[in-house]
């Protein structure tokens, strides 16, 4: 609404420093846009809770100390809001710590319910972490990786000659989890035959090598992640009723990074800080323009979409604060449409993307530089010299 973004722009002419959080049923990249450049510093999505008001408010205020203080204000920060590799500080995150916390005290079994990308492994490598099982290396499987005769020999072990290629006797995880904690992701891709033989385990710790008559015993704790509700899968006849009783005795349900942006700004400077390691790139920083698109975006492939959208931002970005431009989606074209070999130069696609991220700042200020570089995350000395390099007109 127009009327609603003059309030903003009224808002910070009479008071700049205050930090305005726009609540919003439709946040778009489009309106990110329009509310950032009229000087918003974050949105929160109707309906929301009370508690995440709150917290929305606690990191607005949070980000303007962060800003204010020295560069490593955000590393302490994030320290500050990780629990083993999990990091947020929502309200959503800090019950899953405390359920975390709960479910490591026991030995029961554990479904994880997430969708895709939520960090479902790495809640279960949280909960065997602060297990008493954490002196022993966690084990993982990927049930819908491998066959069923590889998945059999890889859960329960064989002895040699059980089959074609079997040159020697092989513990199955089950075993080597012994005292520790044992994966299975993707469970639900689990065979009729394996969701038998699991189920066996489960009843009496019971594991029978591939070939083998004998018996041994196995006390692993089985943590078990699905992106599809094992309900569903019983009510299919895909997934068996009694396996889904005796693994549902502890349930924990992830959420989906759309149902807590407030995690956007601390998610994405750990991604940051990760890549910039990993390219040896002297960024510093994500501007507030680019972190308001990231919190205006739904992200359907949650936290893994949020990291590969960061890890392409640093490939691209050429100065030291990623900006709203090194976030367009598409600066590659792999394949489709496009065909092999549709790569961009690389130093092309960084010049283009700077050049009209510069114009735009220009145009959206009237031509004041040191707005423009504000705006842009860099020095006016900086700008001046790209404006020289670019050829551009100063009111662009």
């Amino acid at each position: 609404d127009v009327k609603d973004l003059e309030l903003i722009s009224f808002i910070k002419s009479a008071a700049p420093e205050a930090k305005l959080v726009v609540m919003t049923a439709h946040a778009t990249v489009a309106l990110a846009k329009e509310c950032v450049r009229k000087g918003a510093a974050t949105f929160i999505v109707k309906p929301f809770t009370l508690e995440q008001m709150r917290y929305t408010v606690e990191t607005a205020l949070r980000e303007r100390r962060i800003l204010a203080e020295d560069e490593d204000s955000y590393g302490r920060e994030l320290k500050e809001s990780r629990f083993c590799d999990l990091v947020g500080k929502s309200p959503a995150m800090c019950k899953v710590y405390r359920a975390i916390l709960t479910v490591a005290k026991t030995d029961s079994p554990v479904i994880i319910y997430g969708e895709t990308g939520t960090g479902k492994e790495l809640a279960a490598r949280a909960i065997h972490q602060s297990s008493d099982r954490s002196s022993k290396s966690l084990v993982a499987v990927n049930c819908a990786s491998l066959s069923e005769s590889l998945l059999e020999s890889e859960l329960f072990g064989h002895v040699k000659g059980a089959f074609t290629g079997a040159i020697r006797d092989k513990n199955g995880l089950l075993r080597e989890a012994r005292d520790s904690t044992v994966l299975l992701d993707e469970i639900s891709e689990l065979s009729g035959a394996l969701q038998a033989r699991l189920l066996r385990f489960l009843q009496n710790g019971e594991v029978r090598p591939v070939g083998s008559s004998t018996v041994q015993i196995s006390n692993a704790r089985v943590v078990a992640t699905t992106n599809v509700p094992l309900e569903e899968r019983v009510a299919q006849g895909k997934f068996r009723e009694d396996l889904f009783h005796r693994l549902n005795v502890i349930c924990l349900v992830l959420p989906p990074l759309r149902e807590r942006k407030e995690d956007i700004p601390l998610l994405s400077h750990s991604f940051l800080a990760e890549f910039v390691r990993a390219q040896k790139k002297p960024i510093r920083s994500i501007t507030p323009e680019a972190l308001s698109l990231l919190m205006a975006r739904d992200w359907p492939g949650n936290i893994r979409e949020l990291k590969n959208a960061i890890e392409r931002a640093v490939t691209f970005c050429a100065g030291d604060a990623i900006l709203p431009g090194h976030l367009q989606s598409g600066l590659l074209s792999g394949g489709g449409a496009a065909g092999e070999g549709a790569l961009l130069d690389l130093g092309k696609t960084v010049e283009a993307t700077e050049r009209t991220q510069i114009e735009k700042a220009l145009q959206a200020t009237g031509g004041n530089k040191s707005k423009a570089a504000e705006m842009l995350g860099i020095d006016r000395i900086t700008l001046w010299r790209k404006i020289k390099a670019y050829r551009l007109s100063e009111r662009a």
